[in-house]
C-alpha cells in the first residue's frame, strides 16, 4: 500500500484514506494534506482510497472497501443515547488538523458549545445523531472513552449507503438541514474551475441545551 500511496502522491492524486487492516477504525489521525490514517481492527492487509473513488452506494453487508458496515443501533443505545450532552467545540476539531490554524482571537472568540447528542426534528419528529468533526466529548465521561462512542457514531452516520455527493454545475443551488446533516467540502482543480459561491445559513429556533440539561426537542 506504500508503493499506492507513493505513486498516488507523486502524480497530484490526493489519497483520502490510508487503512493499515480491514473493519472499523480503531484509532487514527488526518494529515495537514487532508489524508485520514487509520488502523482498522481486522489486522490483515488494508488500503488506500483514492480521491473520488467509492463515491457508489454500497450494498449487501460489506463497502465498497470490503469493510463490514456498521451494525444498526440497538434500543437500548437508542435509550443510552437519548439523554446525552455533547461538547462541540472548533478548537478540537482544528487542532486535530494543526494547532497552529487559530489565533488567540480565535481561541477567546470561539467558545465551545453543548449541544444533544440526538436531536429531533421538529416538523418531522425524526430523530438524529448530532455528531461530527466539532465533536469533542461526551460530558460526564471520561474523555478517551466517549471520543471513542463519538468517533463510532460518526462512522455510523457516514456510511456511503447514507452519504449524497453533488457534482456541482453553474447556478445549482444545494441546501441540507444542518440539524440531521453532516456535510463536507471537497478538493478540486482550482485553476481550470474557478469557484464563486455564495452560502446562506439560516438561524436555528434556539439552543438544545440550556443549564446543562437537553431540552425537549
Amino acid at each position: 500500500e506504500w508503493g499506492h500511496d507513493w505513486v498516488a502522491r507523486r502524480n497530484g492524486v490526493r489519497v483520502e484514506v490510508f487503512s493499515i487492516g480491514f473493519g472499523r477504525e480503531l484509532f487514527g489521525w488526518t494529515d495537514k494534506a487532508g489524508t485520514r490514517w487509520k488502523i482498522a481492527a481486522i489486522p490483515l492487509g488494508g488500503y488506500v482510497k483514492m480521491f473520488g473513488e467509492g463515491e457508489t452506494r454500497a450494498t449487501g453487508d460489506v463497502d465498497e472497501n470490503g469493510d463490514p458496515l456498521e451494525r444498526p443501533l440497538t434500543p437500548e443505545e437508542q435509550v443510552e443515547y437519548e439523554p446525552l450532552v455533547a461538547v462541540h467545540d472548533f478548537l478540537y476539531s482544528r487542532g486535530l488538523i494543526d494547532k497552529t490554524l487559530l489565533t488567540d482571537k480565535d481561541r477567546q472568540e470561539l467558545p465551545a458549545v453543548r449541544q444533544k447528542l440526538v436531536r429531533t426534528n421538529p416538523v418531522t419528529g425524526v430523530k438524529a445523531l448530532y455528531v461530527g468533526a466539532h465533536a469533542s466529548h461526551i460530558e460526564g465521561r471520561p474523555v478517551e472513552e466517549s471520543r471513542a462512542l463519538l468517533r463510532r457514531l460518526t462512522d455510523f452516520v457516514t456510511q456511503q449507503r447514507f452519504c449524497y455527493v453533488h457534482r456541482w454545475q453553474p447556478g445549482d443551488l444545494v441546501m441540507w438541514d444542518n440539524r440531521a446533516c453532516l456535510h463536507r467540502g471537497r478538493p478540486w482543480d482550482e485553476s481550470k474551475y474557478p469557484r464563486v459561491m455564495h452560502r446562506t445559513t439560516v438561524a436555528g429556533t434556539g439552543p438544545t441545551v440550556e443549564d446543562g440539561k437537553p431540552l425537549a426537542a
